[in-house]
């Protein structure tokens, strides 16, 4: 039985590299992006937003996490990326609980 693996951020420059090496290898894999980078992407929203993660998704065994935005300008531009981000993390973390 393949694995499956939810890929949070696959369009990202870690997480598509990620995703593309495990597919390769063999894994069934499950991406997300905020973006319409990848047209192979089976969630797309915004991982900030509770609702996008809502759909019932079963027997996914491993979730890896490279979704946020990660522009150090923005950073210290706009303190609310901070907070888009830890809302990503805790969205999925719920996810996981669920």
């Amino acid at each position: 039985m393949k694995r499956k693996i939810l890929v949070a951020g696959s369009s990202g420059l870690i997480g598509s590299h990620i995703a593309s090496h495990l597919d390769h290898v063999g894994y069934d894999i499950l991406k997300t992006s905020n973006t319409t980078k990848s047209n192979s992407t089976a969630i797309q929203g915004d991982m900030s937003d509770p609702s996008t993660l809502d759909m019932t998704i079963n027997e996914i065994d491993t979730i890896m996490h490279f979704a946020g935005d990660a522009n150090v300008k923005k950073f210290i531009d706009d303190h609310s990326v901070f907070s888009r981000n830890i809302s990503i993390t805790k969205n999925l973390l719920e996810f996981a609980r669920k």
